[in-house]
Parts: structure tokens; C-alpha cells; sequence
């Protein structure tokens, strides 16, 4: 009423992101709604005083694709846009859609 809209928001374990937001990281990704939906409740339980970034060390003791991986530490850095030694919940969903199916064998090359 009164001429206010609100914006439909995803909620996830910690924190709600915009509809606008969950379609600009589906178009920066190769994931899939759902798969979005899991990749933010990661980043959310990462994320425990919610700053909107994730060190590297707490990615690397927690996220088993990444923990196990020997080139882990060097995939973050690739997908850490300012160099901070953190990741924004974009750069975490641009590197965990290098690792679904439905990706394209390019923008997995291609890296960023």
C-alpha cells in the first residue's frame, strides 16, 4: 500500500539476496537456480559474522572440493577479483560454477 514495493529477496541460512541479485549471478555462472540456492547457503555458513566475504583459509578448511584439491589455494586466488585474500559471494559462485556439467568447456578454460 502507500505506493512501497518490496523486492522479492532469496533467504538463505544467514542473509537474503535480491531477485535482481540471484539473476545477475545466474547470467555471471553457469548454475542453475537450485544450484545457486546451495552455493549460497555454503557461503552463508562460511561467512559467520557476516561480512560478505570468506577468507581463503576458512574456504580451504571447510570446502572439500577445494580443500582436497592440490591446486585449491591457486583456484581461489584466480577467482579473488581484488586481490583481498577473501571472496565475495560472486567470485565463490563464479569458481563453484566452474565445477558443474552444465558449464561450458570454454569459460572453464577461460577461468574467469
Amino acid at each position: 500500500m502507500g505506493g512501497a514495493t518490496s523486492k522479492n529477496r532469496v533467504q538463505t541460512a544467514n542473509n537474503a539476496i535480491t531477485d535482481e541479485k540471484m539473476e545477475e549471478l545466474k547470467m555471471m555462472t553457469s548454475l542453475t537456480a537450485a544450484e545457486l540456492q546451495r552455493v549460497l547457503v555454503i557461503f552463508n555458513k562460511l561467512d559467520i559474522f557476516q561480512t560478505e566475504q570468506v577468507d581463503f583459509s576458512e574456504i580451504l578448511a571447510h570446502v572439500d572440493f577445494i580443500k582436497n584439491s592440490p591446486f585449491g589455494e591457486r583456484m581461489l586466488e584466480v577467482y579473488d577479483l581484488d586481490c583481498s585474500r577473501k571472496l565475495m559471494l560472486k567470485e565463490f559462485a563464479m569458481l563453484c560454477s566452474i565445477f558443474v556439467p552444465s558449464c561450458p568447456r570454454e569459460k572453464k578454460l577461460k577461468c574467469r
